[in-house]
């Protein structure tokens, strides 16, 4: 952030479920909770776009739920939200457009 708002960084960490850590070093945090720092972050810094890869990894399915409505929300914005993932529930909860990639090819592309 540009300049510090305690508001918006209250509202980011809510929604992704980490108020309570505020206060904690990211180094005494999981692994899950340090990815949801990192996306954010970025949210934090109002990136035009941005590009996550395996964004849910290590996440149980109520944060991979949080996670998707957050990059949606994201895209609604009309921010530019490219994912790499192999988590078919993320795919199917925030994404308008798939690539597959099968063996270094684009196997199909079609619109969710």
């Amino acid at each position: 952030m540009k300049e510090e708002n305690t508001q918006i960084s209250d509202a980011i960490l809510e929604e992704m479920g980490l108020s309570k850590y505020k206060q904690c070093h990211p180094m005494a945090l999981s692994g899950g909770q340090k990815q949801r720092v990192a996306i954010a972050s970025a949210v934090a810094a109002n990136a035009k776009i941005f590009l996550f890869d395996e964004p849910t990894s290590g996440l149980d399915y109520i944060h991979m739920e949080k996670v998707g409505t957050l990059l949606r929300t994201l895209a609604d914005k009309g921010r530019s939200v490219l994912v790499s993932t192999h988590d078919t529930e993320l795919i199917s909860k925030c994404c308008d457009y798939t690539l597959c990639i099968d063996n270094g090819r684009a196997a199909w592309f079609e619109r969710n």
